[in-house]
């Protein structure tokens, strides 16, 4: 499973540092699970991706540059797979509880942002939250 997703992420640039590659692998298995909230609704709103950016820019103290190039490996690795499984395995399995709490707060805000949790946007949270190991009601704690 991890293969797949590696191969659907792409190869990163100029890693050799097996560590440094499992920094970028994390942020973008992140990156595409954030991303997965923006078309829920079928409509992504400019606040929708501001607020993916300030959140990943948060979780990952990266710039605004690099968080954009991130969210644009995101979306071209999410329109190769867009299933959330192994992104979420790989988080669920190298980071805390209280990190995947934020993140899941993270993916809320930014469901949020168009002010108004629509149906589409209520479902992937709640699946968000139960493919990273949280309970069936933290994604409406998380906010």
């Amino acid at each position: 499973m991890f293969d797949r997703l590696i191969e659907s992420l792409g190869r990163t640039n100029q890693i050799d540092d097996s560590a440094q590659g499992r920094v970028v692998e994390n942020q973008l298995a992140a990156a595409m699970l954030l991303y997965s909230v923006l078309p829920a609704d079928h409509v992504i709103v400019p606040q929708e991706s501001m607020e993916l950016r300030l959140a990943l820019q948060h979780l990952f103290f990266l710039t605004d540059l690099k968080s954009r190039h991130l969210i644009t490996r995101a979306v071209s690795a999410h329109a190769r797979d867009p299933s959330l499984v192994a992104c979420a395995t790989i988080l669920k399995h190298r980071f805390s509880f209280a990190f995947r709490r934020r993140l899941l707060g993270a993916a809320h805000r930014i469901a949020m942002s168009d002010g108004r949790l629509h149906d589409n946007e209520a479902d992937v949270l709640a699946r968000i939250s139960s493919l990273l190991g949280l309970n069936a009601t933290e994604h409406r704690l998380s906010a």
